[in-house]
């Protein structure tokens, strides 16, 4: 019988690489997820940081969905005073129904909108899910996709947009299409350019 020739255990080189992308995935650096963060947000928002770390104030687009960290506070405050007021009395009623016609704008975004205390007792901002909304403002794959569930999405803001997208992203490092779709989800606000960004960005996504 003719010897069978021996063929030597060769790694599969794409194999090698998918391992090696998920231990990253689980084990990040942490140095490149800052240099990452820095990139994203320089050019998302134009943040520059100190020598300290300390990030300057974004700048965000008036049209932008997405709101400072300033805004995001300011909205829970004003919806917390808007639905708290006490109406007891007549005074009490009569000083809440002023505050409302001051600030009409507070009809339209108590529609929209609500608080939430998170587990950690800090408050959160809610969009009230709305399955007809069609979001004018910037693409958005929350009101183009259909989003199955009807639960309330939560609001992003300038201050954990990076950490959001990277908490969905890792450790698999998701492509841009379905890191889309998971993050529509549960966020209301991230447009698909801010993803395809941090994306392009990745340490590892952008080799």
């Amino acid at each position: 019988p003719i010897a069978r020739a021996l063929v030597p255990n060769v790694a599969n080189p794409v194999s090698k690489r998918k391992a090696a992308t998920l231990e990253e995935g689980k084990n990040p650096n942490p140095k490149l997820i800052e240099e990452h963060r820095k990139q994203f947000m320089w050019q998302a928002f134009a943040v520059t940081y100190d020598d300290d770390g300390i990030p300057s104030k974004p700048t965000v687009a008036r049209t932008s969905m997405i709101l400072t960290e300033d805004d995001y506070q300011q909205r829970i405050n004003f919806l917390e005073e808007w639905n708290n007021m006490p109406d007891n009395t007549a005074k009490e009623r009569a000083a809440r129904l002023a505050f409302r016609q001051k600030k009409r704008q507070g009809y339209r975004l108590n529609k929209q909108y609500r608080v939430q205390e998170a587990s950690n007792g800090t408050k959160e901002l809610k969009r009230r899910y709305n399955e007809e909304e069609d979001n004018e403002e910037e693409d958005n794959d929350n009101n183009s996709n259909s989003n199955s569930n009807s639960n309330d999405l939560s609001v992003c803001h300038t201050g954990n947009i990076f950490d959001v997208i990277k908490s969905v992203h890792l450790p698999d490092h998701i492509g841009a299409p379905v890191l889309r779709k998971q993050i529509a989800k549960q966020w209301y606000n991230i447009p698909k350019k801010f993803i395809q960004m941090f994306v392009e960005q990745c340490p590892n996504c952008g080799k």
